[in-house]
């Protein structure tokens, strides 16, 4: 049991790969002031001998258009219950924001319901519609960030963009489906500027 769950979390974790630095139209010779983003959030939380990991992914894609991935799974290695539930939406089917205050810290919520019965959706042992209901801050735990400039290349065509990149610890409360408390983890929030497309 404690291997079918490593593996469904490597899975999950898989699908929430995103490409970050490629939005725009790739028909065009030269795009200018484009801007992408990619925020992330993984949370963690253990109530008694139930763990459980929830994480969400909000980004636009190729074609400028914002989408969500959310993802949740929980596991008690005494009894081996486990349930998993992806689910990879518009961006208009759930709320996850991360928004910079003041300057240096960061408010983050992050709100879905997420239906087994929805084709949107993949999940393992969930009869009924997961609800996720968060909240938080970040924390003093860890901050980090980059920024500069960046190369990619798609589909034989090079682009360069402008990047900046935070990371940092956050604690969040409230439920994911009845069972409510504390969960802590870490979020990343990039942000691709002025993507061009290189000319030869």
């Amino acid at each position: 049991m404690k291997t079918r769950f490593l593996v469904a979390l490597i899975i999950s974790s898989s699908l929430m790969t995103t490409p970050v630095a490629l939005s725009a139209n790739l028909n065009s010779a030269h795009v200018t002031k484009y801007k992408t983003y990619n925020n992330y959030i993984w949370l963690h939380s253990l109530n008694g001998d139930i763990q459980q990991n929830v994480s969400g992914n909000k980004y636009d894609d190729l074609l400028g258009a914002e989408r969500i991935s959310l993802n949740a799974t929980s596991y008690n290695p005494v009894n081996g219950d486990y349930w998993s539930i992806f689910c990879d939406y518009p961006a208009d089917n759930g709320v996850m924001s991360i928004n910079k205050v003041n300057g240096k810290h960061w408010v983050l919520s992050l709100k879905a319901t997420l239906d087994p019965a929805d084709p949107q959706c993949v999940s393992y042992n969930v009869a009924t519609p997961v609800v996720i209901d968060l909240s938080g801050n970040d924390n003093s735990d860890y901050q980090g960030s980059s920024s500069g400039q960046g190369k990619s290349v798609y589909a034989g065509n090079s682009w360069k963009y402008n990047y900046q990149n935070d990371q940092f610890s956050v604690d969040l409360s409230g439920t994911v489906n009845s069972m409510s408390g504390s969960w802590s983890g870490d979020a990343n929030v990039t942000r691709n500027t002025n993507l061009q497309k290189i000319i030869k």
